[in-house]
């Protein structure tokens, strides 16, 4: 009865581990502008200004980057403890979401795996960009 127990506590760890394991860090390649309501695309300055208002509206601090050409880093800091920090690329057509630097959320570079809470900010980010892009 105790190596029943045993092997099934074995074969319960061994299934559910993928479960608990942190997930990949969730980088957004390529994400497209939306048109405008009449159909015209919208300018660079345009994306890059809807950039900087999803970002503020999720309480990111959006900055442009000091070396590379139309991308923003955006940065929070969550309960003054758990910190992110991206870089987003933009053109008329697209942007991208990428992870930059973090501190507090177990980021491993071996795995490429962080706290499950980023990717869920990550996704409410880019929510936020596209709600401003559909405004523009």
């Amino acid at each position: 009865m105790k190596l029943q127990k045993i092997l099934l506590t074995l074969v319960f760890l061994v299934v559910a581990s993928p479960v608990f394991a942190a997930p990949q860090v969730l980088n957004l390649v390529d994400v497209p502008v939306p048109l405008t309501l009449d159909g015209k695309t919208l300018t660079k300055d345009q994306v890059k200004a809807a950039i900087i208002a999803g970002a503020r509206d999720r309480s990111w601090i959006p900055t442009m980057h000091p070396e590379k050409k139309d991308t923003v880093i955006a940065s929070v800091l969550v309960r003054g403890k758990h910190y992110a920090e991206v870089e987003i690329s933009y053109t008329a057509s697209a942007y991208s979401i990428t992870y930059r630097n973090s501190r507090e959320l177990k980021y491993n570079p071996e795995k490429g795996t962080i706290h499950k809470s980023y990717n869920g900010w990550i996704n409410l980010l880019s929510n936020s960009i596209q709600v401003r892009l559909n405004q523009s």
